[in-house]
């Protein structure tokens, strides 16, 4: 029978370079980027093996028996495992994990192959699969059978792409039926005319046509970081609901990222991202999801007692060590979440209202939570709240109040601190430690700061506060703004519209950013003093306290905590911390505020102490405009 080669001389070049472009392809960590390759490996040499053997079998008289027999062996073993490799391949991309953890899927993929592998290694003693006489090659009894094995493949997975036509998309199921169309289209005609060596070319062009359609690994992988992104989370989470998984998801947040990346170009930004990335799959041994603002997601199986645990402190270890940007050593922390599917997360919307709880969680501490923990359903709170400031900043909707500042020298009311206020129809008052966190990680932050300085500096301007005795007005930067490489530019820029002189202008700093000390805020800070403004550092004593950053940065006051005030008049050592701290600043010729002061006694105290200014509802709550006008004129009679 004369054999024509022409399709095989087709296909092995074809699969040589499509094998090339997707090993240099970025790939899902999945099963069924492996079982595709091993797709392309087994047609290249079923390919390979179909050409040689036709050779050889033209030349038996002159090759050695046992070479012939190898190109045989290594075609029927090559060729028939390309259906069994693709049935665990439209397996895995339900399950991911090809058998689905069951044992009767398992059985119905292994027996067919096991059967028809046995069969052919046996075929020495057979005969039953091919056999060579004097007048050449023949096939044996088990060639139909062979075949039928093929079709069983092809028809089981029809019948598993149609029971799970849920989780394939339309497209994906599409290719996956045309693949067994064509395939076996090919094998019939190949059946009834064995002269044309069809097979491989077609699986050849199903194979391209996957690449082309299906294996899109840009679809799954985050541009910059190299994780999984959210459309990879998307699909797992699918594939997990419809097979029914007791799997569990741990969320990490990165802590301070606002932070990060009003400091650092995005960039460095998506560098720190990406090693990140690296070192959470090399601690954790698991797939890794990036979901954006620096959150993360693992989805793991937990099969033994304690593997949250464990797993949790495999990253704690991993992340010890420091990150570095430009010259800087930056060390990060996560906020941590554990949740159980689908216990917690019976539907994809539930489990994002967990990650959104721990995005919007404050960094005040080291966030480790269970979803038993916790409730979600404070989200629609949040919600409301975002929507509430949008509102306010499209209309105007933001009010400043001032809290007088009393000068124990001058037994005078010579400064006010600025604190912006939110108040709504539908919600009311909305505490600015409420919603000011929440602006600070979605970055409304910058435009509500850029409202309180136009808000403050018209109103000092349009009251002349200075020949009213006020010295100074305290506004507050957020540690966002704190990083902010324009914070100077936008300052020195409105006050220069509103015609205010730099002195009469403090800015507070948090005790958080005066710590870390990072060079744009140095800078930022030193251009400002240049043009007369001072610096307070706020909230000093609350645990943050670094005493090398007062020495570094040029801070005109530091503004004792309520809580040092309060544990000063109620315990002798608090009282002895309060005088020492008092003492050391002084001798760093900074001036000192006290916050909090709400009795008689505690100004009585505070003065004999030598704080230079008390702040506190003892002499009056924040108050709008119009109110502390009138107050500092009522005051400063007396």
């Amino acid at each position: 029978m004369q054999y024509h080669l022409d399709f095989n001389f087709c296909s092995i070049p074809l699969l040589a370079l499509l094998f090339l472009l997707y090993k240099r392809k970025k790939k899902l960590s999945l099963y069924q980027n492996t079982l595709y390759s091993a797709i392309i490996i087994a047609a290249l040499f079923s390919s390979a093996f179909d050409i040689a053997n036709v050779v050889a079998s033209r030349h038996m008289d002159s090759l050695p028996f046992w070479l012939v027999n190898f190109t045989s062996y290594g075609y029927f073993i090559s060729h028939n495992s390309i259906p069994f490799f693709y049935s665990l391949y439209t397996c895995a991309l339900i399950h991911n994990n090809v058998f689905g953890d069951s044992k009767v899927l398992k059985s119905l993929l292994l027996l067919p192959y096991l059967v028809q592998l046995l069969v052919i290694l046996t075929n020495p003693f057979t005969k039953a699969v091919f056999y060579y006489d004097s007048f050449g090659y023949h096939r044996g009894f088990f060639q139909l059978p062979l075949y039928a094995i093929c079709f069983y493949y092809a028809g089981f997975g029809a019948v598993y792409c149609s029971l799970f036509k849920d989780v394939l998309l339309k497209n994906l199921r599409f290719s996956l039926y045309s693949f067994m169309v064509i395939c076996l289209s090919a094998s019939l005609l190949q059946l009834f005319h064995p002269e044309y060596l069809i097979e491989n070319f077609t699986i050849t062009f199903c194979l391209l046509l996957i690449y082309l359609s299906l294996q899109r690994p840009e679809d799954f992988i985050h541009d910059h970081t190299g994780a999984l992104n959210d459309n990879a989370f998307y699909k797992s989470f699918l594939i997990n609901a419809k097979t029914r998984r007791q799997d569990r998801i741990l969320f990490l947040c990165i802590e301070e990222l606002s932070v990060l990346i009003h400091t650092f170009t995005s960039e460095k930004i998506y560098h720190l991202l990406s090693a990140v990335t690296t070192k959470l799959e090399q601690a954790s041994r698991q797939t890794v999801y990036y979901l954006d603002n620096g959150s993360f997601a693992i989805m793991y199986k937990e099969r033994a007692p304690f593997a949250t645990e464990d797993l949790l402190k495999k990253i704690n270890h991993a992340f010890e060590s420091s990150f570095s940007i430009d010259s800087s050593h930056i060390d990060l922390d996560f906020r941590t979440l554990t949740l159980s599917l689908p216990k917690h997360g019976p539907d994809l919307e539930t489990v994002y209202l967990y990650l959104h709880y721990l995005q919007e969680l404050d960094n005040s501490r080291h966030w480790a939570l269970s979803a038993d923990e916790i409730s979600i359903f404070d989200r629609a709170r949040k919600q409301q709240i975002e929507s509430a400031m949008k509102w306010a900043i499209d209309n105007d909707g933001f009010e400043i109040y001032y809290q007088p500042i009393y000068s124990t020298g001058k037994n005078s009311i010579t400064s006010a601190e600025a604190l912006i206020r939110l108040r709504t129809e539908e919600l009311g008052f909305i505490p600015p430690d409420e919603f000011i966190p929440l602006a600070e990680k979605n970055g409304m932050i910058l435009k509500i700061g850029h409202i309180v300085f136009e808000k403050v500096f018209r109103f000092m301007s349009e009251n002349s506060l200075n020949q009213k005795g006020i010295e100074y007005i305290e506004i507050n930067l957020s540690m966002v703004q704190c990083m902010q490489e324009g914070l100077s530019e936008e300052v020195i820029s409105l006050m220069n519209k509103y015609h205010i002189d730099g002195k009469h202008v403090n800015l507070e700093i948090t005790e958080t950013a005066a710590a870390n000390s990072p060079k744009m805020l140095i800078q930022n800070m030193t251009r400002l003093s240049g043009h007369g403004i001072t610096f307070s550092l706020d909230d000093f004593g609350t645990g943050y306290s670094n005493i090398t950053s007062l020495l570094n940065l040029p801070l005109s006051i530091v503004k004792f905590d309520k809580s040092m005030i309060d544990m000063a008049a109620n315990d002798d050592t608090g009282k002895m911390i309060l005088d020492s701290s008092t003492a050391m600043i002084k001798q760093m010729n900074l001036n000192i505020v006290a916050e909090g002061i709400e009795t008689m006694l505690q100004k009585e105290d505070l003065v004999q102490s030598g704080i230079d200014y008390l702040q506190g509802y003892f002499f009056s709550r924040p108050v709008p405009g119009p109110e502390f006008l009138k107050f500092v004129e009522e005051f400063n009679q007396i």
